[in-house]
């Protein structure tokens, strides 16, 4: 006898894979949900709204890279990859680059097949680079499957200690997670000050001429465009385009508000540019960070400075091929891993250039500065009273939840 129509293999084989729709947002937002934060419902209605402006409207959207879901037979949705298309440019070549994004299976073991469906029609489009910068380790290995190049250096975070004993107390305050006890970290940091001045011991972060100046979206964007040129691989980005993915970073409430910096050296000429967000505790994270080339250090000291007037008792971020000539001569970083990066291209040269760090990847370039990275939105009262631990969404991972 003949299996229903209905049956599970049935459906499962009627499964398609197809772009998705402006209004498969609600469906996945409620996806998103019960994947990431374990809970059920749509959240809050920011959710949908970002699913729907990054991964399914983006600007540079294009036919053949957009955001990818498996549609099942009976109509529901089993999973979703996202992309992020990034225009670049490489020597006088324009190039199509796409960033892997929120990449989800509803039922892995109703649907065991749907991750590495989508992750294959994912790579037949046809894009000339494919990049990821938020990679966990399950996922690294499906990548390694597609053949992708890991990048080691931005796959690195640097962490300084702007203070230690603010750092130290910051640490401390966050294990115990008892966050009425951060007004002790500046304490602890205004001790360590003291202690300075009556050891006269300079501090090496003063030791810079070049300052780094509060900026407006627009400018941030002009200067960031600026230092991105010297890079032989690069975005091809307008300045609105840099401004509107600005304006989504800025909107990461749990990594605190963000600071646009200009750096300028003694003459007052640009030097390079530094976006951070200034986080609960004194955690400072830096979203990206561009220098002149020989200048990185001075750069790096200035922004370190100016994050210290803001609070910071310590400033992260992901290491790059040339700021990483700037921290050793810094001193004082020590480096952690935490997402990894991975790239392919069709054109070996390029696939060179960017293992080799002429290029811009990470930071703006990528998804790591997308709210779906960090954010909680909203849970649902089902979720049995637990709560978003952001601890690791401050270092570019999805948050989990924890009791």
């Amino acid at each position: 006898m003949d299996k229903p129509l209905s049956s599970p293999a049935l459906v499962a084989r009627r499964s398609a894979i197809r772009a998705a729709r402006p209004e498969d947002a609600a469906r996945l937002a409620d996806m998103f949900m019960r994947v990431f934060r374990k809970g059920s419902g749509a959240g809050d209605p920011a959710l949908q709204q970002d699913i729907r402006d990054i991964l399914i409207e983006h600007p540079d959207r294009r036919e053949g890279v957009e955001t990818l879901v498996l549609e099942r037979g009976d109509g529901d949705l089993a999973g979703m990859i996202g992309s992020v298309p990034i225009p670049m440019r490489f020597d006088n070549r324009d190039l199509l680059a796409s960033a892997s994004s929120t990449w989800m299976v509803e039922n892995r073991t109703r649907d065991p097949l749907a991750a590495s469906q989508l992750l294959r029609a994912y790579f037949r489009g046809p894009r000339d680079i494919t990049f990821a910068d938020t990679v966990n380790g399950t996922t690294l290995e499906f990548q390694k499957t597609m053949k992708q190049s890991f990048l080691p250096t931005i796959s690195l975070q640097w962490v300084f200690p702007i203070n230690y004993a603010g750092y130290v107390a910051a640490a401390a305050v966050d294990r115990s997670g008892l966050s009425g006890a951060r007004g002790l970290v500046p304490l602890a940091a205004r001790a360590e000050e003291i202690a300075l001045r009556l050891a006269r011991r300079a501090r090496t972060l003063d030791d810079c001429a070049y300052e780094a100046r509060a900026c407006a979206r627009g400018d941030f964007a002009s200067a960031w465009s600026d230092l991105a040129a010297g890079r032989k691989l690069r975005p091809l980005w307008s300045q609105t385009r840099i401004e509107w993915i600005l304006g989504h970073a800025e909107r990461r409430a749990s990594l605190g508000p963000l600071a646009l910096r200009r750096v300028c050296d003694e003459r007052g000429d640009l030097a390079g540019c530094g976006a951070y967000h200034v986080g609960a505790s004194g955690r400072g994270l830096a979203l990206t960070i561009l220098a002149r080339p020989h200048l990185e250090a001075d750069v790096l000291r200035a922004l370190l400075r100016d994050a210290r007037a803001q609070g910071c008792v310590r400033m992260c971020g992901a290491a790059d091929a040339q700021l990483m000539q700037g921290l050793a001569r810094v001193g004082g970083v020590f480096y952690r891993h935490t997402c990894a990066s991975v790239i392919d291209a069709r054109d070996p040269q390029v696939l060179q250039t960017a293992l080799a760090g002429d290029a811009v990847f990470g930071g703006l370039v990528g998804d790591g500065w997308s709210p779906l990275a960090t954010e909680s939105y909203a849970f649902p009262d089902d979720a049995g009273g637990r709560k978003p631990d952001l601890g690791r969404a401050r270092r570019g991972r999805i948050p989990r939840l924890v009791k």
